[in-house]
């Protein structure tokens, strides 16, 4: 019943991605919900296997579905949730939430830098300002939504002392 429901999480978040994409878009930027669900399903998941699997399918299909760059959208989601899965073992006592948080947003920055990079082959802190900011904002609060929904949804029974956590 948990890949049932881990297969349609999928669906649905690629389908919001892709289809309101250019509606959730602000600024000319659009939340990345795969990387945000990819980073607190591994956070949430005690199974590195479970979580390996469930990274690769959501780089693969980021990078394929919503046009990012192939290579840049893969590494970053699958290394984003690598960190998360080895964040959630060493930082036992900091709630999921704050981890997912700052390793959200530091793995939307960092694909973000690296997609403009290499569209542009220059950088400079204007283009930080006016194209990465907004794009790891938006993800951020992405992740913010779906943080409570996927772990109620697909980890119901795992803590019930803190509603965050």
């Amino acid at each position: 019943m948990k890949i049932v429901k881990i297969v349609l999480w999928i669906i649905c978040v690629t389908a919001v991605q892709t289809v309101f994409g250019n509606s959730l878009g602000i600024l000319g930027t659009m939340p990345d919900l795969l990387l945000a669900f990819a980073v607190i399903f591994a956070i949430c998941e005690r199974d590195i296997f479970t979580s390996g699997v469930v990274m690769l399918v959501c780089g693969i299909t980021d990078a394929s579905s919503v046009g990012h760059l192939f290579p840049a959208a893969l590494l970053g989601v699958v290394c984003a949730g690598l960190v998360s899965h080895g964040a959630n073992s060493m930082l036992r006592y900091i709630p999921g939430f704050i981890k997912a948080f700052f390793i959200t947003a530091a793995a939307a920055f960092v694909i973000g830098a690296a997609e403009y990079f290499t569209s542009h082959l220059t950088m400079s802190v204007q283009c930080i300002f006016e194209n990465i900011l907004p794009y790891t904002v938006y993800t951020v609060i992405g992740e913010f939504i779906m943080y409570p929904l996927l772990k109620h949804t697909l980890f119901p029974g795992k803590d019930k002392s803190l509603i965050i956590g």
